[in-house]
């Protein structure tokens, strides 16, 4: 990941060996526990495995990153790999995404399993994977979020 204001020059916000610089929250945990090691770095790149799990237990997790950029231009690469987690909601299946302004985790309630946020889905078809899709969701700590009449509903970039 990388980010980039106007008057500087981009900066690396992973070290390719560690998650310093973020911090992880899991619903039911405190903040800062990596629940099973589940976000890791390895080969240079920040990867979410649940290999260490006998059943997803709705272990909601999100990784934040500790610093608070004004501005930023996001540059990353993607791809979804291995099977779903044993007990892992249908919805769920090849289901990530990157928040891109939300809730800062220090505020998250223990029982809380999404922040507020918004959120740039990223979504996998099942296997055979023909395609990847990205949309722009909003989060809420209620799970839903009620626009205004009259505007539009963000749509599904393919």
């Amino acid at each position: 990941l990388l980010l980039s204001g106007s008057m500087a020059p981009y900066v690396w916000t992973i070290n390719g060996r560690t998650l310093d610089g973020w911090v992880v929250k899991f619903a039911t945990h405190a903040l800062g526990d990596n629940y099973r090691d589940t976000f890791r770095v390895e080969n240079g790149a920040i990867r979410v495995m649940y290999d260490k799990y006998d059943e997803f237990g709705d272990r909601f997790g999100h990784l934040f990153y500790t610093k608070k950029p004004s501005h930023y231009v996001l540059a990353l690469e993607y791809r979804f790999f291995g099977e779903q987690v044993k007990g892992g909601p249908g919805w769920a299946l090849r289901n990530s995404g990157i928040m891109v302004h939300g809730q800062r985790p220090e505020t998250m309630p223990k029982d809380q399993d999404f922040p507020i946020s918004i959120e740039v889905q990223l979504l996998g078809e099942p296997v055979p994977i023909t395609r990847a899709l990205a949309m722009l969701s909003a989060c809420a700590a209620t799970g839903t979020v009620q626009l205004p009449s009259g505007l539009p509903v963000p749509g599904v970039v393919a």
